[in-house]
């Protein structure tokens, strides 16, 4: 897998922030950000490794659908965006511990 910007539905997977609720009560909002996407293509599918809490704010944000029907934008590096669908949500069998989820997507 190579490291490459990766962009869905014009959002920059490297710049997803989730919201942290604080340990104490205060009045500021907190960001936390984990940015290292993967990504793998085989034959035009693509495989993305991102932290499970980015995945988690993309379905939050609803820059990822939750109708699998439903075609996403997706922009790999310099390339134009091409439309794929979701067809995957996994972890590797032997880094079930760690919070890194597969997505991958087929073209349309």
């Amino acid at each position: 897998m190579k490291k490459l910007e990766i962009a869905i539905n014009d959002q920059v997977l490297s710049e997803v922030r989730t919201r942290a609720i604080p340990d104490r009560p205060t009045r500021t909002v907190s960001y936390m950000g984990k940015y290292d996407v993967f990504v793998q293509e085989d034959d035009g599918v693509l495989s993305v490794r991102l932290y499970a809490m980015t995945l988690a704010q993309l379905f939050y944000d609803a820059v990822l659908p939750q109708d699998r029907s439903i075609p996403v934008a997706v922009e790999v590096g310099r390339r134009k965006p091409r439309p794929y669908l979701i067809d995957d949500l996994a972890t590797k069998k032997d880094h079930w511990r760690q919070d890194t989820m597969i997505l991958r997507l087929v073209p349309v």
